[in-house]
């Protein structure tokens, strides 16, 4: 990464530690998810050496902030709108709601839900927060929200092909025709567009 201005290096390595120690992480545990050895968090942490621009983006991932917070100290200044966080997306029922930047386009098509399995171990892990666009289409290899016909929801990629879809899982693959496709036997709820982790 390019270097750090020297006031903001000191920002950042104060905050760095202020968030690690807010979040409960020891330098080893983040360390551990970041896959550096934990004497590069104590020099990040210490000004003596500084992570790169992908290290700093999972930095704010993890540590749930802004690169602003992190970098800068600052707030962020974008404000924030609400979305909701149903307990069962086939019933819509509402268990919280979440805090999204409010800049996202056609806010009332958004919503969010925990992972309720781990059939995308190990990218998306039981109660990761998923924020989802709700679509009835996806691209290829987007990562979706799928109902069957007795409405059970589950998280997929996925893979169009010319003969149907091939939803995708890391227990395994199911194929449907475009026969089945058309007469609903699968429907895409919505499209995975932000994944939200805590430690």
């Amino acid at each position: 990464m390019m270097g750090l201005k020297k006031e903001k290096s000191v920002m950042f390595q104060t905050k760095l530690k202020e968030l690690r120690k807010k979040n409960n992480l020891t330098q080893e545990k983040l360390a551990a998810v970041l896959n550096v050895e934990r004497t590069t968090i104590a020099k990040w942490e210490g000004g003596v050496a500084q992570p790169t621009a992908a290290k700093l983006v999972a930095l704010s991932n993890i540590l749930n902030t802004s690169l602003d917070l992190l970098l800068l100290g600052n707030e962020p200044n974008s404000p924030t709108i609400k979305i909701p966080l149903f307990s069962d997306v086939s019933t819509k029922q509402v268990k919280t709601y979440i805090d999204v930047p409010s800049d996202i386009s056609n806010p009332g098509d958004y919503f969010a839900v925990e992972a309720f399995d781990d059939s995308m171990a190990p990218y998306i892990l039981t109660r990761d927060v998923l924020i989802i666009r709700s679509q009835t289409d996806v691209r290829d290899q987007d990562i979706a929200i799928v109902s069957n016909e007795k409405r059970e929801m589950s998280i997929r990629r996925v893979s169009k092909l010319q003969e149907g879809v091939e939803l995708v899982s890391s227990t395994g693959r199911e194929f449907y025709t475009n026969e089945q496709v058309l007469a609903a036997t699968i429907n895409i709820v919505g499209r995975l567009v932000e994944l939200r982790r805590k430690l």
